[in-house]
């Protein structure tokens, strides 16, 4: 059996262009950039891009919150290889209880300045389960073989 999944949107920008999947085996959802101008990103900048959207819980198909899910934020591969813009924090996280507009970070990683035009496909969103634990603080840790080393201790 197959969970349905229900998230609500709202357009903050009657403007906004809706999140949309290309095919119906993407997962992600684009992001569209919402701009009154286009806007430049020259290279080695990061500008905020806002989306016009804020998105509403996450809902099973009974109506019931789902809270352990996330959006996470991803770059589109095409933005990315061809013009160097990719979200400057890499993957960005999106908690289940922000109402806000969601903005995409986008940094020029190119050497020529690349432009951003209202509707472009900037960002795609996917959603994902998350494991919340319950932390607990310990005075020592068990031992293994790695134990403290890391940045490349088990060679490569």
């Amino acid at each position: 059996m197959r969970l349905k999944m229900i998230i609500k949107f709202k357009k903050i920008d009657p403007n906004a262009t809706a999140p949309t999947r290309a095919t119906l085996g993407s997962v992600g959802y684009d992001l569209h950039a919402c701009l009154k101008v286009g806007a430049v990103i020259e290279p080695g900048e990061t500008v905020k891009i806002g989306t016009g959207i804020a998105f509403g819980a996450l809902l099973d198909e009974f109506g019931f919150e789902l809270e352990n899910y996330g959006g996470f934020v991803f770059a589109r591969s095409g933005l990315a290889t061809k013009d160097g813009l990719s979200p400057a924090n890499k993957v960005g996280v999106i908690d289940t209880d922000y109402r806000g507009e969601i903005f995409i970070a986008l940094h020029n990683h190119s050497k020529k300045a690349a432009s951003v035009e209202h509707g472009q496909r900037i960002a795609q969103l996917v959603f994902q389960p998350v494991f919340l634990p319950i932390l607990e603080e310990l005075d020592l840790l068990d031992e293994t073989e790695r134990g403290a080393g890391g940045f490349g201790s088990t060679g490569a």
